[in-house]
């Protein structure tokens, strides 16, 4: 069991919502997501999304926009609990993790070229050719990769009808979700058999789920974990004031040698 003392640095939880409780959220999938990494979307990042797309409409025009680096974006008031930490805080919440994976790599390709007629449009003056072979605008063929499972997994600690409230509108995840990728067909919420710190950071098998900052993880880390990174540690992750060194999540590889943390 994952207790305080497995950190290098004692987590406590405060700032509950009302009602939060452990968490199993599973998302069951029409065939899988495209993903670039091991594991699916951060469900911090799912909730958050959906509350900045109806907040996002009533800001200020001179708000900050984007990824501005010099302005510390807003922090959406999603129902999870919260892991504090001596040099901040992140959502009691994991990432995704796929469910019957197959293992077999399953690559799809997308394809685009620029349509000339509507460049035409927009722009005053054409070369008299674009090249479909070089330079910006050139023809392209992308891979995108796709975790093949039936579900897709989290755990938390949080309000289940709040968070099942925010979730039932999705209806897709993952890359490419314009195109058809990662559709949902429903969304399951359970309340998890786990501790507060094992809801928040572990899988089902016991393995680490969510970029957890090496400063709380330790240097040599009581769970499977994947290498040292640079990551967000909650949404918006992209933004470079959420970014942290952490442990990545542990591969989906079923059998992992702890040592291979350390």
């Amino acid at each position: 069991m994952l207790t305080a003392s497995s950190f290098a640095r004692s987590s406590t939880f405060v700032d509950w919502p009302a009602g939060a409780v452990p968490l199993q959220v599973t998302a069951h999938l029409a065939s899988g997501i495209a993903s670039g990494v091991e594991w699916g979307p951060a469900l911090d990042g799912l909730l958050a999304a959906r509350l900045w797309s109806a907040r996002k409409k009533e800001r200020p025009a001179d708000a900050p926009r984007g990824l501005d680096p010099d302005h510390d974006p807003e922090d959406m008031p999603v129902p999870l609990a919260r892991v504090h930490y001596e040099d901040g805080w992140y959502w009691a919440a994991t990432c995704g993790w796929p469910v019957d994976l197959d293992p077999t790599p399953e690559v799809r390709y997308w394809a685009g070229r620029a349509d000339q007629r509507h460049l035409a449009e927009l722009c005053e003056t054409m070369p008299k050719e674009i090249s479909e072979s070089t330079g910006r605008w050139r023809s392209r063929v992308m891979p995108t990769p796709v975790l093949m499972c039936s579900r897709m997994r989290w755990h938390a600690v949080g309000d289940p009808d709040a968070v099942e409230e925010l979730l039932a509108p999705v209806r897709a995840i993952g890359k490419r979700r314009g195109t058809g990728e990662g559709e949902v067909l429903r969304w399951e919420i359970a309340e998890l058999a786990a501790g507060a710190l094992e809801a928040a950071h572990l899988d089902q098998w016991g393995r680490l789920a969510r970029p957890t900052p090496v400063s709380v993880m330790g240097e040599e880390p009581s769970v499977p974990c994947g290498p040292v990174s640079s990551y967000g540690i909650r949404p918006p992750a992209l933004h470079p004031l959420r970014r942290e060194l952490v442990r990545l999540p542990c591969s989906t590889e079923a059998e992992v040698d702890l040592e291979q943390c350390r």
